[in-house]
This record gives C-alpha cells, structure tokens and sequence, in this order.
C-alpha cells in the first residue's frame, strides 16, 4: 500500500507534460520521503535485449541525460532535499518502465500522458495498441498514476472513488485511496454508479450496502467523505463529468487486464478515463482479475 509508500518511477522525455508529472512525483516524495527514479528512454541502439544502456557504447547520451536531470534539479526547489536515482534505459516504453519497477521494486509509477484519442477504421482497430500511459497500466503490478499536460492545481484537496456494483475489488480500491487522502489531507467523493439497466431491486440494496460500509471505512479513518449515486448508462463519461463538477485534483479507477484485442481498443472503460481525464488518474491493478 502507498503507506509503505519508498520508492517512485518518473519516465521522463523533458516535455511539459513529463515535467509536470516530476513535479507531482517530488511533491510526493517530499510528503513520504520516498525516493525518485527518474527514467529516460532513448531510441534502441543495438541488438541486445538488455533495458539499460550500455555505457561503454553510449556513455555521451547517458552523460547528456545525467547533466539534464541534474540541470532540474538545480532548477527548481521542488527538486530539494530528494534522493534522486537517474535511470536511462532503451526499448518500448512500457516494457522499460515494466522490467524496472519490477527490478528496483517500486512502489509507485507517476507519467504524463498526450490523450490522444484515436480515431479508427475497423482495419486499423487490431494494429493500434493504445499509449504509453494506458499500455503501461495495463501491464504494470504496480499502481500508477497518469495526468494529461496543462494541469493547474498541485495539490491533492478532493479525490474520486467511482464504485460499482460488479467492482469486486472495492477494498483495494478504497485503501489507495484513503491512503493518499491521508497523504494530502483531501477529503474522498465516494460515487456509486448505478447501471440505469439494472433496476433489480436485490441490485439497489446491494449498491447501498456497498456504499454505507465505504463510507464507514473511510470515516473510521478520520477522512472527510461524500457520497453520491448517479444513475448512469455511460459510465466512463459520467465519471470524467463528476470529476469536473466537483472540480477534483484525482480519481481512482481499477485497471483490469484484458486479452482480447478488441476488448482493449474499443470497450475499455479505464482506457477511456485515463485518455480522456483532465485529473491525474491513480490506476490500481485488480488483485484477482
């Protein structure tokens, strides 16, 4: 749990958007005394399957990448006074940021994200993998938390659960949660969203019950918490609009693992939230997918 909270992966390109997600990475580290691995990929230069760079092949480009980050950290006092570890490494960015967060054991993974939102022909559907940022949530064991660029607020105040009824890992959920409301002192907007299909009333009071004992969990934890049903038939949609009228700084989904192609690029519901939020996005891997 993000309590024990020692270790923090930030790939970074040095655009805004992976600067942004340093600055929201230290901030944390600066609040847990966490460490910071700063990762930069570069293009493959050899045949080797090896995920680092080799230096006595690319001593300049990792000497570069080294006298950057250490330019950043003299830059900006957000920087200070945090144990920082610079990694460079070549190859897919998620299957990099996969073999070192397994290899260094970290705890948590902060990256930006562009949102694109591709626009397919049925041809195309089955040859588009997705991003970086949703590639990488797919894959990783570890939590992860992705934001697009151009974010405004630093801070943590109001944090977004999202549950439903066939969420069998509201527990794990809700313990991310409440353990980075704990982290920022914010206050958790617990929502159940209710299928406007499933009007079963067995359905209805199950909903209630889940909701009450998230609310009693959260409280018996000394964490403001506000509940909210929203009878919805989009989901993903109505979540990313709650979100924006709570003006909230996070949401936390749970990152379920598919393995069929056309389930991951066209029905995917955690894909949507983490392409199209405006808010970081915590994504928690399901323990029993």
């Amino acid at each position: 749990m993000l309590r024990n909270l020692q270790k923090i992966l930030v790939p970074i390109d040095f655009t805004d958007v992976s600067l942004q997600a340093l600055e929201f990475a230290a901030n944390m580290c600066s609040k847990t005394n966490a460490e910071l691995y700063v990762l930069h990929i570069i293009k493959k230069v050899s045949n080797t399957s090896s995920y680092l760079v080799n230096m006595a092949d690319d001593s300049d480009k990792v000497k570069l990448v080294t006298q950057q980050i250490d330019a950043l950290v003299i830059e900006n006092e957000w920087l200070a006074n945090i144990k920082i570890h610079t990694i460079v490494g070549y190859g897919k960015v998620h299957e990099v940021i996969f073999k070192i967060s397994t290899d260094k054991l970290i705890d948590l993974i902060v990256m930006g994200t562009n949102g694109e939102i591709f626009h397919m022909t049925d041809n195309m559907r089955k040859y588009v993998l997705g991003t970086n940022a949703y590639r990488t949530a797919e894959i990783s064991e570890v939590p992860i938390i992705t934001m697009q660029k151009d974010r405004k607020r630093k801070e943590l105040k109001k944090i977004v659960l999202p549950i439903d009824i066939e969420d069998d890992s509201t527990t794990n959920k809700v313990e991310y949660a409440k353990n980075i409301a704990q982290m920022f002192g914010a206050e958790i907007h617990v929502v159940a969203m209710a299928d406007d299909a499933n009007n079963d009333e067995r359905a209805v009071e199950r909903m209630d019950a889940i909701l009450k004992g998230v609310k009693s969990d959260i409280c018996q934890a000394n964490i403001k918490v506000i509940t909210s049903i929203i009878h919805t038939s989009d989901i993903p949609h109505d979540i990313l609009d709650y979100c924006e009228r709570a003006k909230a700084d996070l949401v936390v989904i749970m990152c379920k693992k598919t393995k069929k192609m056309e389930e991951l690029i066209l029905n995917s519901e955690e894909r949507f939230i983490i392409k199209s939020s405006k808010i970081p996005v915590l994504s928690v891997k399901c323990k029993n997918p």
